[in-house]
């Protein structure tokens, strides 16, 4: 007997300690999780619910000592004592059952409550007690106790589907666990043994009457004071379950889809600017669907890391806004990318900042840009266009810099959906051409801003320098809804930024530049429906600077001068002074501007005596040498429009044969190597094409032949129309003084 004694014990330690190898209390708890995300601080974003459609969050990391102290006085005061049996309690339970006859009380330690929860059994038998306490023995040898007391507090049933300690803390009381009082702490404390009693409307005075006898005993273990418990037990109970955050919904459906792995996602997003942005978004919302526009999207990031702070994938009031991220939708671009086209072009040292360039009417094989108030102003500085956000300058610049350049710059910025080749997009690229999305978008000008923040070059995309003049020119900028001169207001940010209206006007955009923050607004129709108030400036825009006024702590770009070079520039056209400039500064720019042009506009001419007309060797005496600002007939024809103070090259004198070579005639319409088809009117006829000439001196006669056919002459306004047939013609005109211009167009069927 004594033998078999033995031989059982051996058998019985041996089938312990294999038991004890094999447990494992991740598989034991490999159950359905929801997915949770939340901000930098550790406060709840969203949820979604597991896939057992129960709330059920992950392990939680630690256990706030206020809920742990009132846990263990409630459920398992030895826990730290025992093996995971508690022999006085079971002796205990023995003698109060016996005593009463019936089962009055038990004794059942927190390590086999998860064991039960482990084997997901609800008999009370005297079977499934022995196998509890077996394998809460074993997991106490095995396990350390504060992993076994997390594993519990997350899997304890709080009532209805509410899995866990943190999850109920934000079910029933709209917080973190780590931030309940503690009434709140007592509360969850009981449920577990009783969840059903967290019913609305019923078991209230059960309820609490069980987390009032907690605090009292909490009291007499010196965990709590005397005012502690008094402020306690005043505190009501909670109402019905609370529904948990829903902050970003769309950022936790992102980050839900490409998941790698686990269920918890502490983000980068900072609560109170997720918070302020929903708030602003939802101010613009009810006018914006009044107008017929259902949709919006908001990025925020941390300009000198690129970390997402704020992210809002679309409106809250569509119904299909759930389904629809327009964050990461490609949508047109409009003109929001000019600014890189304008960095871009200084880093190349093809263009500076204050350079003048061309806003006239083009025709490039078919492609008519014109800008959005249909006004051309001759020339214009490039900064100033790039305010103004004038289509023409910027279409000319994109077709010296090259499309393929470009759309290989556009890569290493991070827009990954511009994909098509250089034939694909053409010169449309930088009107809108293309299609990117918001997330892409706001990491690029991020990365820009980052390149203006370094102390020394470490980037081949683009220099310091360069960024910083984009950067400048961007900050120019009048504010939508505002006077000019906002800068001078006690509220005003100084911020760089841009706004952009897809053709159509389906797409609004805005992209905002601080030290700190990268802002990032689209406004539109998630299916694309087209309304003429989807303007960038005053649909985007007045949403940024919303946003910006509800940042903290914004502050300006410097100008970085340990990256800058001293250039003598010509301050009437932006380019480098020549001896001819007789108004020059010494300007501080990138140094990528090394090769830039010198000023071809100033000129050196002769004057007669008077000064009123131009002259020579030939027919004068008296020279006076002068400087003059000479610009091309075709901008010089808009010019004088925009510019009271632009004065026109004087006429040559009647007595002087003119010698120079200069081009005082252009042909502007039609233009070199052009093609187009005549349009028919209403009577199925072909109407006429009107031909235009700028002219340095308007009032001279230009003579008029096509096909070496004269057909009139003009004075003052140089336009005439003809009616060519089917084919190729050649245009040829000719002044009073022999200068000439000609060019080659056709006409198709």
């Amino acid at each position: 007997m004594k033998r078999f004694f033995k031989f059982f014990l051996i058998l019985n330690l041996l089938l312990f300690v294999g038991v004890c190898l094999s447990i494992n209390i991740e598989e034991s708890f490999d159950v359905p999780k929801s997915y949770v995300v939340f901000d930098q601080s550790h406060t709840l974003l969203g949820a979604k619910i597991a896939a057992d459609e129960q709330w059920r969050f992950p392990l939680i990391d630690s256990i706030p000592e206020n809920y742990k102290q009132a846990l263990l006085c409630f459920e398992d005061k030895r826990f730290y004592n025992h093996p995971g049996v508690d022999i006085i309690s079971i002796f205990r339970a023995v003698k109060s059952n016996l005593k009463a006859k019936t089962i009055v009380s038990g004794a059942s330690t927190i390590t086999m409550q998860l064991m039960r929860l482990a084997r997901d059994k609800d008999s009370r038998s005297l079977k499934q007690k022995i196998i509890e306490t077996y394998l809460a023995v074993a997991y106490t040898l095995k396990y350390d106790k504060e992993t076994v007391l997390r594993y519990y507090v997350t899997n304890a049933p709080f009532g209805g589907n509410v899995v866990g300690a943190e999850t109920a803390a934000w079910r029933y009381f709209g917080r973190s666990i780590y931030d309940l009082s503690w009434a709140e702490s007592a509360t969850l404390a009981v449920l577990p043994n009783s969840p059903a009693l967290m019913h609305p409307g019923k078991n209230r005075k059960a309820l609490k009457a069980k987390r009032d006898k907690l605090l009292g005993n909490l009291i007499e273990d010196g965990m709590i004071d005397s005012l502690e418990y008094q402020l306690a037990i005043e505190e009501p109970l909670p109402l019905a379950p609370k529904k948990l955050p829903n902050l970003a919904t769309h950022y936790v459906e992102e980050n839900f889809k490409n998941r790698d792995k686990g269920h918890k996602l502490i983000s980068t997003i900072d609560y109170n600017i997720q918070r302020n942005a929903n708030e602003i978004l939802s101010a613009h919302e009810g006018y914006n669907t009044t107008k017929g526009i259902e949709n919006a999207s908001i990025i925020i990031r941390d300009t000198k890391t690129g970390e997402i702070l704020a992210y809002i994938g679309n409106n809250q009031g569509d119904v299909r806004a759930k389904y629809n991220n327009m964050a990461t939708t490609p949508r047109s671009t409009g003109s929001i990318l000019k600014p890189l086209l304008y960095a871009s072009s200084i880093n190349e040292g093809l263009l500076g900042p204050k350079q003048l360039v061309s806003d006239v009417p083009i025709h490039i094989d078919g492609f008519q840009p014109k800008n959005y108030d249909k006004n051309y102003r001759g020339l214009v500085p490039a900064n100033e266009a790039l305010s103004k956000s004038l289509n023409i300058p910027f279409v000319i610049m994109l077709k010296e810099y090259g499309v393929d350049r470009f759309l290989d710059r556009l890569q290493e910025f991070g827009f990954t959906t511009i994909n098509q080749s250089a034939e694909h997009y053409g010169l449309s690229l930088i009107l809108g051409g293309a299609e990117i999305t918001l997330d892409e978008l706001t990491m690029a000008y991020a990365k820009l801003g980052r390149l203006a923040l370094v102390e020394k070059q470490n980037s081949n995309l683009l220099h310091p320098a360069t960024v910083y003049h984009m950067i400048d020119a961007m900050t120019e900028l009048q504010r939508p809804n505002e006077e000019n001169f906002w800068e001078h207001f006690g509220s005003g940010k100084k911020i760089a930024w841009k706004t952009g209206t897809s053709y159509g006007n389906r797409d609004a955009w805005a992209i905002g530049l601080t030290p700190e923050y990268t802002i990032g607004v689209w406004v539109g129709n998630s299916d694309g429906e087209a309304r003429p108030e989807i303007i960038g400036s005053s649909l985007a825009g007045p949403i940024l600077f919303d946003l910006v006024h509800a940042l903290p702590g914004i502050s300006s770009f410097e100008e970085p001068l340990r990256h800058l070079k001293q250039y003598k520039m010509c301050k009437k056209s932006g380019l480098k002074a020549t001896d001819a400039c007789t108004d020059h500064e010494e300007a501080w720019l990138s140094p990528t501007l090394a090769q830039m042009k010198q000023c071809a506009y100033h000129q050196k001419v002769w004057l007669d005596e008077s000064k009123s007309f131009l002259v020579n060797v030939e027919c004068a005496d008296v020279m006076i040498d002068s400087s003059w600002f000479v610009v091309p007939p075709k901008e010089a024809l808009h010019l004088k429009t925009f510019d009271p103070g632009y004065e026109p090259l004087p006429q040559m004198h009647v007595d002087c044969i003119d010698q120079s070579r200069e081009k005082y005639i252009d042909i502007v319409y039609p233009q070199a190597k052009s093609s187009f088809v005549i349009p028919k009117n209403l009577k199925e006829e072909k109407e006429s094409i009107v031909c235009e000439v700028a002219h340095q001196f308007p009032s001279s006669k230009i003579y008029w032949h096509v096909d070496d056919k004269y057909i009139g002459m003009t004075e003052e306004f140089h336009k005439i129309p003809i009616e060519p047939g089917i084919g190729k013609h050649t245009l040829y005109v000719i002044d009073d003084q022999g200068r000439y211009d000609e060019t080659i167009f056709e006409v198709l069927k």
